[in-house]
């Protein structure tokens, strides 16, 4: 029986395949929301996969993993030892949120059906984008993502999607589960350093046109179109460096290009950095180029506009609603021409660029992360006021059993 929804508190168990010290949307997604969830006065644990010489974290349960194949940085969860189990029942978690369809993600389904309760899920990607991961074949892998989508969030409550371009997808995945739109909000620190300091720190030149890309370092992001884009324009401004925050497992081959193309004196790989030190990059910087086609949300394109530094990006559907004029930047057509015309226009006019940056300041009211908080809480206390659909179709079938009964009596009685 579920409890009452209106309880001043909820318990909430997140379960993710991908969790610090990893640094990617997934992991900033989740911890965002832990994050807002808590301060609302909600109880949130992270189920996630353990590995090697990771501390204890108080909230967070790891859980035994091998790498994942095909991209070593990932992990597999194992199946749960049974005192994990037992330990999780007793918890009496009110609410269970998948981030992940995979590994843990399938755990937490498993854990919601045998526990009755409510089971959420973000679906955080298109993972359909990412069947190459798979070296089963482009075609083979997108049927697979398709079908274990549909046979995974047709067993959820809900399904929650950062971007309403979603909503299309998933419904001719025939996905029938109610979805709802809740974006990642932003925390932006209070703090921010200023241009001048956070170039202090980083060692950063007055003089130098700082470039940034923050993101997983990977084939989809499509970094190979910033770098041609740098070709291109360091000739015009020869002070033009380009830093590229993140790791992933597309390092090597862009390494590569960038000794192919000659670009070692002018691009950075930083590597991946706690989510604050990024912050330091956004302030130091005078642009942040963005390429990426198959975006769900393009968060770091939110927190660079929230931050103040404008942003140049590829029209893409995770980017279009976000990446304005009004909100301080600069969408171009999916071609590397215009991409690379609206670089130079905007390192040529530092007036444009000190409007975008005022304008994206004022835009990031609109990316609070405690509103979207307050959303997801809401979505929870409704799944927990609701029944599911197979009581209501069990309760219904009960009904027209009772009232099939008391005809056929009465039949009889009358005969």
């Amino acid at each position: 029986m579920e409890r009452p929804a209106n309880r001043a508190s909820l318990k909430i168990a997140f379960f993710t395949d991908t969790w610090h010290p990893s640094h990617n949307g997934v992991v900033t997604s989740t911890d965002t929301f832990r994050q807002e969830l808590m301060d609302l006065g909600h109880q949130v644990h992270i189920f996630a996969p353990a590995a090697p010489g990771l501390p204890a974290e108080p909230g967070v349960t790891r859980v035994a993993s091998v790498p994942f194949p095909a991209e070593p940085n990932c992990r597999v969860a194992l199946p749960f030892p049974r005192s994990l189990l037992v330990k999780f029942t007793r918890s009496r978690f009110d609410i269970i949120h998948t981030q992940t369809p995979f590994g843990l993600g399938l755990w937490g389904a498993a854990l919601a059906r045998v526990t009755r309760r409510p089971l959420v899920h973000t679906y955080h990607t298109f993972f359909a984008e990412y069947a190459h991961y798979l070296k089963v074949g482009e075609d083979f892998g997108r049927a697979f993502v398709v079908q274990y989508s549909r046979l995974y969030c047709n067993r959820c409550r809900a399904i929650v999607v950062p971007s309403p371009e979603f909503i299309d997808v998933l419904r001719s995945y025939r996905i029938n589960s109610r979805i709802e739109v809740i974006p990642t909000g932003l925390r932006v620190p209070t703090n921010l350093e200023s241009r001048d300091e956070a170039r202090r720190r980083l060692g950063i030149a007055p003089e130098t046109r700082q470039l940034l890309f923050v993101g997983r370092l990977a084939l989809e992001k499509s970094i190979d179109a910033v770098l041609d884009a740098v070709v291109a324009i360091r000739r015009e401004h020869p002070t033009a460096r380009l830093a590229l925050v993140g790791d992933g497992p597309y390092r090597h081959e862009l390494e590569e290009q960038v000794a192919r193309l000659k670009l070692g004196d002018i691009v950075t790989f930083v590597g991946g950095l706690p989510h604050e030190e990024v912050w330091r990059w956004y302030a130091a910087s005078d642009l942040f180029l963005f390429a990426s086609l198959p975006e769900t949300q393009g968060l770091v394109v939110a927190e660079a506009l929230s931050a103040g530094l404008p942003v140049v990006a590829m029209r893409g559907p995770g980017v279009r609603d976000v990446v304005t004029p009004a909100n301080g930047g600069i969408l171009t057509e999916p071609n590397p021409v215009d991409f690379r015309q609206a670089i130079q226009q905007l390192l040529a006019d530092d007036n444009e660029r000190r409007e975008l940056s005022r304008l994206g300041r004022e835009a990031a009211l609109q990316w609070s992360s405690r509103y979207q908080a307050e959303r997801l809480v809401e979505l929870y206390r409704r799944l927990l006021r609701r029944p599911g659909r197979r009581r209501i179709l069990r309760r219904a079938m009960a009904t027209v059993a009772t009232i099939g009964g008391r005809y056929r009596r009465r039949m009889a009685a009358s005969a």
